[in-house]
């Protein structure tokens, strides 16, 4: 006998007690009927309804779940009850109140109305009464509504239409004090609002002698370019083909087409190309007040041929003050004493003043004086420092250090006047020591033939320690002014070097700050990340400025700026056009071997991409038979490298 025998034989001896299975079948039965025991029959779509609770607990049997199931089905409304009826109660939580602070809420007024109201607010704010009155009438002028005649004397309201006849000329006075000579058949309107005044001109010209605005800016609006100035002389033409605006002094803003362009005295600008070519002599020979702007303009272009020729300040080839200097600078800027070339300049002002009326009203104006009264004070200042004042700026929060040497005696006693006045007219002032302490706050420290200002006392103690001892500081052993000396040795006018690779990390501000993974990879890939120090210079090489900047790397140049060639031959020069106002050149290496060029910083398929994909092959490209020079547009400005450097210059 095998297993399986054995197993049936043991089924068939095998004694149940039939009641123990019927009770326990009868046990099972009640239990799957009891939860729907009220629903006896499924008769119709409420007796179906009664189930979901039970159906959804899984409460049913087998046998009611299938017909509970069919049902929702066949059934859209009971479907529709189905999932309508499992509703979620919401737990409410108490809130707490809202206080709103009436300054946030007038805060919150304020912000909304300055973005949505700022014409509204901008002309409710304007000042009332009349925009201009008439100065003075050569022929006739009239207001076009109604074509009533003004007369000397008469109130131009705002957008009153006013237009002189042929053969006429007429002057308006504004608020302010500025004047508007008006030529012939010239048709314009006036508006005000806080920000400023504005001249509407719908042809014809006009001559604007414009006063110093105290608030906001007053502007020439044509139909095509919008002139706007602080306070200045110039003319604004609009004829049929587009406006022209010439300068007579001073500087102008001139906005067409979204761009922005300054004219400076004796410029000229016209909005379409169509226009006549014309000169500034010209275009204002139509004003009564002519002589005076030409024999203006004449005097001050005659006064800057002269500034010009004043020798600037000398190259220096040394510098005493870089030892007072602490180790740990991080920005040392110098600059020359430009006393003596204002005191020249100055002085060439008073001599065309006194032979030239014209000159002399102009020179003696309010708005001229204050300009003279701030030049005297700086005049006056610089006579007492030597030929070189330095600005440094150290490590951590010491704040930045100004010193220069003094050459003059009393200067304490000078400073000290100059800042009574100012504090008695309720401005701040530096205190004036001649023995620094651990305070802090802006101190200027007069020590022997040092002065020095600052915001740390400690720092200003340092430098008067140095002073007395006459040793130099720890700043001359740095490898910074080591590099800073190499532009001393050639002469140096206007020198700024920063220690950029310093300044990336801890040491300029004393605490770390974390720097997004994509910036490192940008810099990476520019090959800029080891940049150590940066030098920007600017002097006078036989009468022509020269502006240089260097970059130093610490280590091998890596990324695009790896691709930098030596200098050479600029042949992409000779297609700049004349009438260009910038242009640069930038000289690299063969571009057919930067193709294969691999760094650890940088992959090739994150320069060129998936050429294979693009059916591009780099190599064969017509840049590997070409000069790799890239033509921008402005001041001609040459990439080179020297020392390991990137050195641009002008």
């Amino acid at each position: 006998m095998n297993d399986f025998d054995r197993l049936v034989k043991a089924i068939r001896e095998e004694s149940v007690e039939v009641g123990e299975a019927g009770a326990r079948v009868r046990a099972k039965l009640e239990a799957e009927l009891s939860v729907s025991a009220e629903v006896a029959r499924l008769d119709s779509c409420a007796d179906f309804r009664a189930l979901f609770p039970a159906y959804r607990s899984n409460a049913l049997s087998e046998a009611r779940k299938m017909l509970v199931e069919d049902h929702l089905h066949s059934c859209v409304a009971c479907r529709r009850e189905f999932s309508g009826s499992r509703t979620v109660v919401p737990i409410t939580v108490a809130k707490r109140p809202v206080r709103f602070v009436p300054w946030a809420i007038a805060a919150a007024a304020v912000v909304v109305a300055g973005v949505f109201l700022r014409p509204t607010l901008d002309q409710a704010f304007a000042p009332s009464g009349a925009r201009a009155t008439v100065a003075s009438i050569e022929g006739e002028l009239y207001k076009v509504n109604g074509a009533e005649p003004l007369k000397v004397g008469s109130a131009v309201f705002e957008k009153d239409e006013v237009r002189t006849a042929k053969g006429s000329r007429a002057v308006l006075t504004l608020r302010d004090g500025s004047r508007v000579e008006m030529a012939e058949r010239s048709d314009l309107t006036l508006s005000e609002r806080w920000s400023g005044k504005t001249v509407h001109l719908a042809r014809g010209a006009v001559m604007v002698e414009a006063a110093k605005q105290r608030r906001g800016r007053l502007e020439v609006a044509t139909a095509d370019c919008l002139v706007s100035v602080k306070g200045t002389i110039f003319e604004v033409n609009r004829g049929t083909k587009g406006s022209r605006v010439s300068v007579v002094e001073g500087e102008v803003k001139v906005d067409q087409d979204g761009d922005s362009s300054l004219l400076y005295r004796g410029d000229q600008k016209a909005t379409s190309a169509t226009m006549a070519k014309t000169s500034v002599a010209e275009e204002v020979s139509w004003s009564a007040n002519s002589a005076k702007y030409l024999a203006l303009l004449g005097e001050l272009s005659a006064i800057s041929k002269r500034i010009e020729q004043i020798p600037g300040p000398g190259l220096r080839h040394e510098s005493r003050l870089a030892g007072l200097l602490p180790e740990d600078t991080m920005i040392y800027a110098a600059i020359p004493n430009i006393g003596p070339t204002l005191g020249e300049a100055t002085a060439i002002f008073e001599e065309r003043a006194a032979k030239s009326d014209v000159l002399r009203e102009w020179w003696n104006e309010k708005q001229t004086k204050q300009l003279q009264f701030i030049v005297n004070q700086v005049r006056t200042f610089s006579d007492y420092l030597g030929d070189e004042i330095v600005l440094a700026l150290p490590a951590g929060a010491q704040g930045p250090i100004m010193i220069a040497e003094v050459k003059k005696p009393d200067l304490k006693r000078y400073l000290e006047l100059q800042f009574a006045t100012l504090k008695a007219a309720g401005q701040m002032t530096p205190a004036v020591v001649d023995a620094p302490s651990a305070s802090t706050g802006p101190t200027v420290m007069v020590h022997g033939n040092i002065v020095a200002m600052g915001m740390q006392g400690a720092a200003l103690a340092r430098i008067a320690a140095l002073a007395d001892t006459g040793s130099g500081g720890g700043f001359l052993s740095t490898p910074m002014w080591s590099r800073v000396a190499q532009s001393y040795t050639s002469g140096v006018g206007w020198i700024f070097a920063a220690n950029i690779f310093a300044a990336n990390g801890e040491q300029m501000t004393g605490r770390h700050v974390p720097v997004s993974s994509a910036v490192n990879t940008a810099t990476s890939i520019a090959g800029i990340d080891n940049v150590r120090y940066l030098v920007i210079e600017r002097k006078d090489n036989m009468g022509r400025p020269q502006t240089g900047a260097s970059l130093d790397f610490a280590g091998a140049r890596h990324g695009l700026m790896s691709w930098l060639a030596a200098p050479g031959p600029m042949g992409s020069l000779d297609f700049v056009s004349p009438d260009a106002s910038f242009a640069g050149s930038v000289v690299i290496k063969n571009p057919g071997s930067l193709i294969g060029l691999r760094t650890t910083n940088v992959q090739p398929s994150i320069l060129f991409g998936n050429h294979a994909r693009n059916g591009l092959h780099h190599r064969r490209q017509s840049t590997n038979r070409r000069r790799g020079r890239h033509l921008l547009q402005n001041v001609i400005v040459q990439l080179k490298v020297r020392r390991g450097g990137t050195q641009v210059r002008d």
